[in-house]
């Protein structure tokens, strides 16, 4: 969930709490890996016209098995975006994402795009992080396609896996549908397609890599084990929704 809250008349601020959960059982040496991740994202809004505002954004995060928390299982984004408000149908954002991840760093290049093209058809989101075109059939019912990507790491215990850690890389296209059961809390179900996952468990490092999106820009490490498959996903998901469009 996010937590908005006006400073000004002309800056915000918006808090964020996400949790996720990732089970990956028998993958390498037969081990059973139950990984968590905690994110904080925090968002400072400056109004630098009617029609142009600037986000600085940083995301604090914590992913690993939790087995022994230390300040090794830290990681953060950094950002900025710039939005402009084209009409009252048409908003797009420019700016860029980087993530410090257990493997080196990520760049992410923001394209926002928030464009109702119509009354019930929507496009929305980062691209290609997780755009996603949308219809709505009533009040209470919306379905649509979504595509998704992500380059992340997860850090294993000190005193069962010497700090190893795990890279999670994966592009994933899918259907959703979005049922309301009340004003505030929706259900999203997702069934699709995974097009590319990249599943690597590595030594601890203080070797630097970088990629932009999933695409490694230097490789100064290996792994000790690799799984690369395709495959289906589904996801079930339980969201609060604090201000509805």
């Amino acid at each position: 969930f996010k937590i908005p809250k006006k400073l000004n008349h002309k800056d915000g601020f918006i808090m964020g709490l996400s949790y996720r959960y990732l089970n990956l059982d028998n993958l390498f040496e037969n081990n059973l890996y139950s990984l968590h991740t905690i994110e904080i994202p925090l968002i400072f809004l400056h109004k630098l016209s009617d029609n142009k505002t600037l986000n600085l954004i940083f995301i604090p995060d914590i992913s690993s098995d939790f087995k022994d928390l230390s300040y090794e299982d830290f990681k953060y984004s950094i950002g900025v975006k710039l939005n402009f408000k084209h009409t009252e149908k048409l908003k797009t954002g420019y700016g860029l994402l980087l993530a410090k991840q257990y493997f080196g760093y990520v760049i992410f290049p923001i394209l926002d795009i928030d464009w109702t093209i119509n009354k019930k058809i929507k496009l929305f989101g980062p691209i290609p992080l997780r755009p996603s075109i949308q219809y709505t059939l009533n009040k209470k019912t919306a379905f649509g396609i979504r595509l998704s990507t992500q380059n992340t790491s997860s850090r294993l215990s000190e005193s069962y896996f010497n700090s190893q850690f795990i890279k999670y890389a994966y592009w994933n296209v899918s259907t959703y549908s979005e049922l309301y059961i009340s004003k505030k809390w929706v259900i999203d179900i997702s069934v699709g397609q995974i097009l590319r996952r990249q599943i690597e468990l590595y030594d601890d490092t203080d070797a630097v890599n970088w990629s932009i999106f999933t695409i490694p820009l230097n490789n100064t490490t290996d792994p000790i084990s690799s799984i690369s498959k395709s495959g289906l996903v589904f996801q079930a998901s339980i969201i609060y929704v604090l201000k509805r469009d």
